[in-house]
């Protein structure tokens, strides 16, 4: 593998991994409201356990989404992807007819457009 891949696929390896770190930091535990304190927002029949409101990221119930977020690699190109298995995940990243959508991935993709630009030394475009 030349060197410039190599340093390519390094590049692309760390901006998954950031992206990766920061979709799972998104997602606040249950229990805890938006303001942060608890007895606010709408109780579920567990205790200590309370929704997300539309807009926000999902709170973690059982950790099931949060844990399913990782990364892979292209064998040979610098190409990666981050993503889940869950099927409930697109659902509450875009919302369904019924659930309003609870953004978690698009935010984050936003906030680290200063690190991908760290990362690659260009200027990104449309993020």
């Amino acid at each position: 593998m030349s060197i410039l891949r190599r340093s390519a696929r390094d590049k692309v390896r760390e901006a998954c991994l950031i992206t990766e770190r920061g979709i799972k930091v998104s997602m606040k535990k249950g229990g805890r409201t938006a303001s942060g304190g608890r007895g606010e927002g709408e109780k579920l029949e567990k205790v200590g356990t309370y929704t997300s409101a539309p807009g926000e990221p999902p709170r973690v119930q059982t950790n099931r989404l949060r844990a399913s977020y990782t990364h892979e690699m292209h064998e040979a190109l610098p190409i990666g992807r981050v993503g889940t298995n869950v099927e409930y995940g697109k659902y509450l990243e875009f919302g369904t007819r019924t659930v309003a959508a609870r953004p978690h991935v698009r935010p984050v993709l936003h906030a680290l457009r200063g690190a991908y630009r760290a990362i690659f030394g260009v200027k990104t475009r449309g993020l």
